[in-house]
């Protein structure tokens, strides 16, 4: 059995005022009653879970550049540093949409489900459902091979979540001193960063004020203003 928590076929129509989703949450309580579905809104996500829960996100298409295994594997490594009690707080959710190789992935969904809190969204998400998943997020984790641009990490920044990014240059130069940056083939690295932010709350508070100030320099004024300012400098330049 594949714990895929969020069934495709949901609508926002289908429940305007709450934007309820159907979550099946994977817990050492629960993971033999996988077939029971308990109903969670996403804006109340930490009530539903625990109200101390911890919340550790990935988000991105499933294929091997985005390094979900990756993620996988800092997890398996944290939850080892914290005493028993501590780890049934901690939970991983894993959105991603459909790539290429995704079943190597849903292959270690079902190793680690039976040990760990992990939940899998396997659905397009509404504007508002995917805003309030990252605000309550408490570290939102990136450790890409490569990436074009990065958006998913400045969502989250968005909303004042901290961020754990790959160290590779487009995501250095992307996400500026308002992120915490990994080496991606490393999954102790990541484990490491995760469990600095798990420890230290006022880091990342510190994190999602940076985060806020960086996502404004992708603003759409912002970016005008600097092709402008690139396109006079090249006018001038050639006079």
């Amino acid at each position: 059995h594949i714990p895929v928590v969020i069934p495709g076929g949901y609508r926002k129509e289908d429940d305007k005022q709450t934007q309820k989703v159907f979550l099946e949450i994977i817990t050492q309580k629960t993971r033999n009653f996988n077939n029971n579905r308990k109903e969670v809104i996403l804006r109340n996500l930490k009530r539903t879970l625990n109200k101390t829960s911890f919340i550790i996100t990935g988000l991105a298409a499933i294929e091997p550049r985005k390094n979900f295994r990756g993620i996988i594997k800092a997890f398996k490594i944290f939850l080892l540093r914290l005493p028993y009690s501590q780890r049934q707080n901690v939970f991983l959710i894993i959105k991603g949409g459909a790539g290429w190789k995704e079943q190597d992935l849903l292959s270690e969904i079902r190793e680690i489900h039976n040990h760990f809190n992990l939940i899998y969204i396997d659905k397009v998400l509404e504007f508002e459902e995917l805003r309030a998943l990252y605000q309550q997020t408490d570290v939102f984790v990136f450790p890409s091979f490569e990436e074009g641009f990065g958006l998913p990490p400045l969502e989250a920044m968005a909303v004042g979540t901290a961020v754990i990014s790959s160290n590779i240059p487009v995501l250095k130069e992307t996400h500026g001193n308002a992120a915490l940056f990994v080496n991606p083939y490393d999954p102790a690295d990541i484990s490491e960063k995760i469990y600095k932010l798990y420890k230290n709350k006022e880091l990342r508070l510190q994190l999602g004020t940076k985060g806020i100030k960086q996502v404004e320099r992708f603003r759409p004024t912002k970016v005008r203003e600097a092709w402008l300012e690139l396109l006079e400098k090249t006018i001038e330049s050639t006079k």
